[in-house]
């Protein structure tokens, strides 16, 4: 809740100073830190388009995938383990063994393919071939091509508003010196015992 608390008080902080109310007082370099804030959003709106764009493209290419390959029946030809080996990692690996199917055109191929444990030789099973026409675990989950779209999206609007907050950052830093040189110069102004040795007052 502070922490909630805090920052509506900073985007408020944050809107008063930067927002165009005729103040006299307002330097050049306020407005041009108000420029720069409101180019700021538009980018970071602006960038939107080219994160939708990326996630769009992955999440086309993962349904693509996930159409590309084929199921067809094979005969297992060699009995599959009856142990699962677990990795370091805790997962355990897919059991394979050799079994033969038909491609038209191409006649009987043969190849390992993931079966049940203990699956006997003889025995049909379907198999997943993937586009280059070889045997794999079967096709990409749907959830795992819109999470990955959703997480290329965000990372790209991520990237690219860090890119946009770090250009602002080094501008309000330029300006800030510009203003320290200038608060300085008119402190020495009313304050002639500031002024370094063989300064002359400013006119």
């Amino acid at each position: 809740m502070g922490l909630v608390r805090g920052t509506a008080e900073w985007a408020l902080r944050r809107v008063r100073l930067y927002r165009p109310d005729g103040n006299p007082l307002r330097r050049a370099s306020d407005r041009l830190e108000a420029l720069a804030a409101l180019l700021f959003l538009a980018l970071c709106v602006a960038c939107l388009a080219p994160a939708a764009v990326a996630g769009n493209a992955v999440y086309r290419s993962g349904v693509a995938q996930e159409r590309a390959g084929q199921w067809v029946t094979a005969t297992v030809l060699a009995e599959a383990p009856k142990l699962t080996w677990v990795s370091l990692e805790g997962a355990a690996a897919e059991l394979r063994t050799r079994v033969a199917w038909t491609v038209p055109g191409r006649g009987r191929v043969v190849g390992e393919a993931p079966v049940p444990e203990g699956t006997k030789p003889g025995a049909l099973v379907r198999v997943w071939l993937d586009p280059s026409g070889r045997p794999g675990d079967g096709p990409p989950v749907h959830m795992e091509t819109t999470v990955g779209a959703v997480v290329t999206g965000v990372s790209t609007e991520a990237v690219a508003v860090g890119l946009l907050l770090a250009s602002l950052a080094l501008f309000r830093a330029l300006l800030d010196r510009r203003r320290f040189a200038a608060w300085e110069a008119e402190w020495i102004s009313v304050n002639p015992r500031r002024r370094r040795p063989g300064e002359d007052a400013l006119p």
